[in-house]
């Protein structure tokens, strides 16, 4: 028995006995099957089921939407795809290679191939289309990846790129203790920095960090410290000077004694006065005595010998008064170059016992002065003798001599000398020698 289908029908073919039809009429449907003759026809056609009713006959519109049975893997199916004029069908043809079947666009439409065309490509959707490709960017979430998701780097290193042109970044490893990343040429790279480049450092290293605390310096000054402050400098000042101390810090001076100066004036000074700094100064030597003092009395003790003094430069102290009991302490220098101090006065008792006054010790002083001689101080700064028994002679002035630079030196200077200590009241008592202050000045 063969099936017959509806174009076989339509088309004029001549049904056999026996020959069955599939008629499809929505909703229902019904297999007829043929008579012996062609003539049986109209009888088996009348038992099949139109619509849910009987029919005497099959009409023309119950063979519409009609297609072939038994044609599939399974008695009663139709092959998938086995006929292009079913809607929607998928069709069994061959299909691309490495490909699926869908639709890449962002629209309704039949399906097509979507074909992974090269190795490594994934499908998925980018700029609203659907196909196989890479992975791009917006595929990842910020912050998506952990650090332990990454490569492993080499030790001691950076990525980046050392050269001078794009390429993948790799490993710029650090080699050696204590150099940084910097860039030397074309090349990014560790290594030492080069300070000779104005681009490699900038700002001013302070003095606490091993720097100098200063940007530039003045030409052809010296540079002073300054503890933890930037450095002081000192400009060099005349001609022919030389860097001189004054004790404190260190200044830009004409040499001492020499350098063409030439001693111009000699100021003695037995009373109080001001020394003016006269034009040209290249330096002033400076010498002074202080006061001795007075020796005692037969009812006072003497008094003391007055200081001396250059302005804050250098001074010296007067020598004390005797008293009835010892003599007079001596006085001291103090700031000058050279310092002495006087003899003490003597003491002693009995009869032929009278004390002596202190020499100053000083270019100016005398000896000490005897009490059978002479009782007052000889010449500047020496202590008075007693000239009685157990009577105290005064003690030697100081003494004091010093250079000043001009430099060091203001254009006025008090000038301060001391008065011999006065005589013990009674009698017998003897008054100490006066100070004095010696100014010589050397100019060019």
């Amino acid at each position: 028995m063969a099936d017959k289908t509806i174009p076989d029908l339509t088309d004029g073919g001549a049904p056999q006995a026996g020959d069955q039809v599939h008629v499809f009429r929505e909703p229902n449907s019904r297999r007829a099957t043929l008579g012996t003759a062609a003539g049986a026809a109209s009888s088996d056609f009348a038992t099949a089921t139109q619509g849910g009713k009987a029919d005497t006959a099959v009409q023309p519109e119950d063979l519409g939407n009609s297609a072939s049975r038994d044609v599939g893997t399974t008695t009663g199916t139709v092959a998938a795809g086995d006929d292009s004029r079913i809607t929607g069908a998928i069709q069994t043809a061959s299909r691309a290679a490495t490909s699926v079947i869908g639709r890449s666009a962002n629209s309704s439409g039949d399906a097509a191939d979507i074909q992974a065309s090269a190795n490594d490509t994934i499908l998925r959707r980018v700029s609203n289309a659907l196909g196989f490709g890479g992975i791009t960017i917006g595929m990842i979430a910020d912050n998506l990846i952990t650090f332990a998701k990454l490569a492993q780097g080499s030790a001691l290193s950076v990525l980046g790129v050392s050269g001078n042109s794009s390429a993948n970044v790799s490993a710029i490893a650090a080699g050696t203790d204590h150099q940084v990343l910097r860039r030397s040429g074309t090349t990014l790279g560790f290594g030492a920095v080069n300070l000779g480049q104005g681009a490699a450092v900038t700002g001013t290293l302070p003095v606490g960090n091993g720097g100098t605390g200063a940007a530039t310096f003045t030409a052809n000054n010296v540079l002073l410290g300054n503890g933890t402050s930037g450095f002081q400098a000192v400009a060099p000042g005349s001609s022919g000077n030389v860097l001189t101390s004054n004790g404190t810090t260190w200044t830009s001076s004409a040499p001492a004694g020499g350098g063409g100066a030439t001693l111009t004036a000699i100021r003695f000074y037995t009373s109080g006065a001001t020394w003016s700094k006269p034009a040209g100064l290249v330096y002033a030597h400076v010498m002074l005595n202080a006061g001795g003092g007075g020796s005692r009395g037969s009812s006072g003790d003497g008094g003391n010998g007055g200081t001396s003094s250059f302005g804050t430069h250098l001074s010296a102290t007067g020598g004390g008064g005797g008293t009835a009991s010892a003599g007079g302490t001596a006085g001291s220098g103090s700031s000058g170059d050279i310092n002495i101090s006087g003899e003490d006065g003597a003491w002693n008792g009995g009869t032929a016992g009278q004390g002596h006054g202190g020499s100053s010790n000083g270019p100016f002083g005398g000896p000490y002065v005897f009490a059978f001689t002479n009782r007052t101080g000889l010449l500047y700064g020496s202590g008075a003798a007693a000239q009685v028994a157990g009577r105290g002679g005064g003690g030697g002035g100081g003494y004091s001599e010093k250079v000043i630079q001009a430099a060091s030196l203001a254009s006025t200077v008090t000038v301060t000398v001391g008065a011999g200590g006065t005589a013990g009241s009674g009698t017998q008592g003897s008054v100490g020698g006066q100070g004095v202050v010696v100014v010589y000045e050397y100019t060019s």
